[in-house]
């Protein structure tokens, strides 16, 4: 016997599937994470941590190879700024490259110079030379960092940036963390030991350039028509420039006289703290997206100031070494969450088609503020009669981050200028 009823609600019931099955299709669809690890984005982090690496190796070392050829402080700082201003020199203009030619083929530019000083390391004789050779790997290494960060941009998905940039990022940790272990543990510290750093080097080198050439790097195609006026740097990306800045900055007096300060104050080796930093800086970088499910950007942009405010006025009053040690820990994670999130919001403040230029400022305002520190922090310790002292007026630099991170957006609103591109 028919019933409408029983018809009604077998239809209703059907349908109520049908819908639940394509609910849940298109919620698998919405939550899928585009694809980030491919071949050539695994190529490309391959090649930027032994670019980092080469790097890292001699930064902190080549000072000992100096001073095997002199005594003279005035060469031997050289050695070490000449390869640093180099490398920010290219910085400074590498962006503008990436308008005429390919970033493959900027990187191939890069890691060929970067090879020619690997080979000019093997026929150092004389100080002058050695300052040279460093100059030219500064100009390689400039060059080909700038492209490679371009390239790992480029190869990914706009929803997976921010986690590139922290994979990216953690490599820098890591590299800084053993690459004068690597030099050390071979030389022991003796000038007339570097023969087998160079060789290898050599062979980073090499690996760097066999591995770049299967990258397929190709920027994002939109229609340039529409992005007329974005193409050039704005008033969004020159404001989160001063940010990256100030952080830089401050950060240059812990990197580049925490141990002196600790010899000042009879703390002894200052090893554990750089040990504490990295591993918070380099574990935060795994759970980043997890806590931006809870704290935006923003949030943890002004957490990041906070925490460094505390680290400077703890650093300037420890009674001890452990409560450096201690402040590492903190220091790390404030830097692991600020300089990928900066770094990500520098390059959506631009077109993807001037992804090289953002990268450029990005880099060039980090290794400025590196450069300009060392000098800075050295005259204000020296003036004040004190390497504590210098801890206290970064406390000064890091007011004015916090300052700027504040009106920030109000600028952009007065300007009408949107925080990130649409292109």
């Amino acid at each position: 016997m028919f019933c409408p009823s029983e018809c009604l609600t077998n239809r209703l019931s059907k349908r109520i599937i049908i819908l639940s099955v394509s609910y849940k299709e298109a919620f698998r669809v919405a939550n899928q994470k585009s694809v980030l690890f491919t071949t050539s984005y695994i190529l490309a982090l391959a090649v930027s941590f032994f670019i980092q690496l080469s790097n890292n190796m001699l930064y902190s070392t080549i000072g000992i190879y100096a001073k095997g050829f002199t005594s003279v402080e005035y060469y031997i700082g050289l050695a070490t700024s000449g390869f640093t201003f180099a490398a920010l020199f290219t910085k400074l203009f590498t962006g503008k490259i990436f308008d005429f030619f390919s970033s493959r083929k900027i990187l191939f530019a890069g890691l060929t110079l970067s090879f020619a000083a690997s080979l000019g390391y093997l026929f150092i004789d004389n100080i002058h030379l050695l300052i040279g050779v460093r100059i030219l790997h500064g100009l390689g290494f400039g060059i080909s960092g700038v492209a490679i960060s371009t390239i790992i941009a480029n190869l990914s998905p706009h929803d997976r940036l921010l986690e590139s940039v922290g994979y990216n990022m953690m490599l820098t940790t890591l590299t800084t963390a053993i690459g004068p272990g690597i030099v050390l543990n071979i030389t022991h510290s003796d000038a007339a030991q570097f023969m087998p750093i160079f060789f290898l080097l050599i062979v980073l080198a090499a690996l760097c350039l066999c591995a770049s050439l299967p990258i397929k790097s190709e920027a994002r195609v939109d229609d340039v028509t529409d992005c007329v006026g974005r193409l050039n740097i704005n008033m969004a990306t020159i404001l989160l420039a001063f940010l990256v800045f100030f952080i830089a900055f401050a950060q240059s007096s812990i990197v580049a006289y925490i141990n002196l300060y600790a010899l000042e104050a009879d703390f002894g080796n200052m090893t554990p703290y750089f040990v504490a930093f990295a591993i918070t800086n380099f574990s935060v970088r795994f759970f980043m997206n997890h806590i931006l499910k809870y704290l935006s950007q923003r949030t943890l942009l002004y957490l990041a100031g906070i925490i460094s405010c505390g680290v400077y006025f703890g650093i300037a009053h420890a009674p001890s070494a452990h409560i450096i040690y201690i402040l590492g820990f903190f220091f790390g994670f404030a830097m692991g969450v600020f300089y990928p999130i900066a770094n990500t919001k520098i390059l959506r403040s631009m077109s993807w088609h001037r992804q090289g230029m953002a990268n450029s400022i990005y880099m060039a305002a980090v290794d400025g503020a590196n450069a300009v520190g060392v000098m800075d922090w050295s005259a204000i310790a020296t003036h004040f009669g004190g390497y504590n002292h210098i801890y206290s007026a970064a406390l000064i630099v890091i007011a004015l981050y916090l300052i700027l991170l504040t009106v920030y957006p109000l600028i952009l609103k007065w300007r009408h200028i949107p925080e990130t591109s649409e292109c």
